[in-house]
């Protein structure tokens, strides 16, 4: 009796064993294959997931791993931001796919209808983000976040209802009341500022908006829906703010050193009965009828190649000796020596100083203006000017590290010497055309352009064009000029040499406070 129980107790714990295995199997098939519910803990650092296999459908794996890099994913906000994710499926419905995506991120996905359709997917440890943009790609699918909730369909229907809204807020846009605000400006331009607002095809203002401005009290009246008026008003002042100044010192040297010899001669024969006037350096001759004046150089001076005198426009005379070499008989020879040597050192300094804001351009000229005769198809002349000016030209613009870039132009215009020309006469004439001689003041003109990286109170330099020019012209009697030692005296000569060079120094100052620029001065 006691065996027969033995066997039967026996026998129920196997059953209950072999039950108890059978129930665990089922509950382990009932299982989703398509995805696995995930728990995460802020405070780990690792996560480790179990991982469901299905032998028909296929498998999935999903797996947490610590946090990489949450700042680059900032689409989205959460516990999960910045977490890999592996997928590993076999034609999954895509809205189960976006369901384990969910899950894992612990987003509200509100799936669109329309979204339909199976996919196979094989990603390993990628971040969420990435995955569910193949996912929406993959589909023609686009996505829409408010807070934690994200909006899933077809782009094409996404676009239809921005469409709608835009058209929806244009609408109420025509409906909404005009407003007025009169905004006054401090340091902006008003006429400048309404060109940015009503700038084609980058306009501010709504279909009905309207500006204007008052240069009186640099005001600009804008008329428009109360939220335009807002964005205006905000752009306005980020455009109304002081603009640093730049003074430009300059300091303009202009260098001309001019050397000019002469050397000449005059000499001839007078007859005692001839004597009258005086000759320069010989006023008396002593000869055997008393002391009779010298007579005027045009009758007894009969070679004439003197000294001019005229040097760098000057009039001054030239030193001179005259003297009587001889008595033949009743003629005297008489010889007058003429030199003239000058030197002319000429420095000519200014130091303008011009103040500009920033990226502005400021010139100043010095020079004069040259007078010139025109004349007219019906013969009337009229006095015209051209300028012989020295011009700088200086544009700054002022870099974030406090430097300066400096555009510069400098032109140097100088009359040149006269040369003489012919001149058409008056018009009106049927045949032939007839000259006139005249003189024209050729302009000589030096210009040069740069682009200059400068820190803050540096100076630099400009110029090193230097110019010489030498001249030597001689004035001479054929064949009496080449007799050795004897021929100097048959002939003129004049020597100049002329050296000139411009030196430019330009020093920025970026002005920070308005007291500097009057402290500067």
């Amino acid at each position: 009796m006691r065996h027969c129980l033995r066997k039967m107790l026996f026998c129920v714990l196997i059953i209950m064993i072999a039950a108890t295995s059978a129930l665990a199997a089922y509950q382990q098939t009932k299982i989703p294959p398509h995805y696995s519910a995930l728990q995460s803990n802020s405070t780990e650092t690792e996560h480790v997931i179990p991982k469901v296999s299905v032998s028909d459908d296929g498998a999935t794996a999903v797996v947490r791993t610590p946090q990489f890099d949450a700042a680059k994913s900032n689409r989205y906000t959460g516990d999960s931001a910045g977490q890999r994710i592996s997928l590993n499926f076999t034609n999954i419905k895509v809205r189960e796919l976006l369901q384990i995506v969910a899950q894992f991120t612990k987003l509200n996905f509100v799936i669109n209808d329309t979204v339909k359709g199976e996919m196979s997917i094989h990603l390993h440890q990628v971040p969420w983000t990435q995955a569910l943009d193949v996912i929406l790609k993959s589909q023609n699918l686009g996505e829409r976040q408010s807070g934690n909730i994200v909006y899933i369909a077809p782009l094409s229907e996404l676009m239809k209802q921005q469409i709608d809204e835009l058209e929806a807020k244009q609408r109420m846009s025509d409906l909404v009341p005009l407003a007025d605000k009169v905004i006054r400006l401090n340091y902006a331009d008003a006429e400048e500022v309404q060109n940015i607002l009503t700038t084609k095809n980058i306009s501010v203002l709504s279909s009905r908006g309207t500006t204007s401005i008052d240069k009186r009290t640099n005001s600009v009246w804008i008329r428009d829906t109360p939220d335009h008026i807002k964005t205006i008003t905000k752009l306005i002042k980020q455009i109304d703010h002081p603009v640093k100044q730049v003074m430009i010192e300059a300091r303009i040297v202009n260098i001309d050193r001019k050397f000019e010899r002469q050397l000449g001669a005059r000499f001839g024969l007078t007859k005692p009965s001839q004597l009258s006037g005086t000759l320069q350096g010989a006023n008396q001759l002593q000869v055997a009828q008393g002391n009779p004046s010298a007579v005027p150089f045009a009758n007894r001076l009969n070679f004439n190649i003197p000294a001019t005198g005229n040097i760098f426009g000057s009039t001054t005379p030239a030193g001179s000796i005259g003297l009587a070499l001889a008595k033949l008989g009743s003629t005297f020879v008489d010889m007058e020596l003429s030199a003239l040597e000058q030197q002319n050192d000429l420095d000519i300094i200014s130091s303008p100083r011009l103040i500009t804001s920033n990226q502005q351009k400021a010139y100043i000229e010095t020079g004069e203006q040259i007078p010139y005769q025109d004349s007219s198809s019906s013969g009337a002349t009229t006095v015209q000017f051209v300028d012989a000016l020295l011009k700088l030209e200086v544009t700054p613009q002022i870099t974030p590290d406090n430097r300066v870039i400096l555009d510069l132009k400098v032109t140097n215009n100088s009359a040149g010497t006269p040369i003489s020309l012919n001149v058409p006469g008056g018009s009106g004439q049927t045949s032939g055309v007839t000259n006139t001689a005249g003189t024209a003041i050729p302009i000589n003109k030096e210009e040069e352009s740069s682009r200059i990286l400068l820190n803050d109170n540096q100076t630099v330099v400009l110029g090193g064009v230097y110019e010489r020019r030498k001249s030597n012209v001689v004035t001479r009697i054929p064949f009496l000029s080449k007799i050795p030692l004897l021929g100097n005296l048959f002939k003129n000569t004049d020597k100049s040499t002329d050296d000139a060079e411009l030196l430019i120094f330009l020093t920025p100052h970026i002005i920070h406070k308005p007291s500097q620029a009057s402290s500067s001065y």
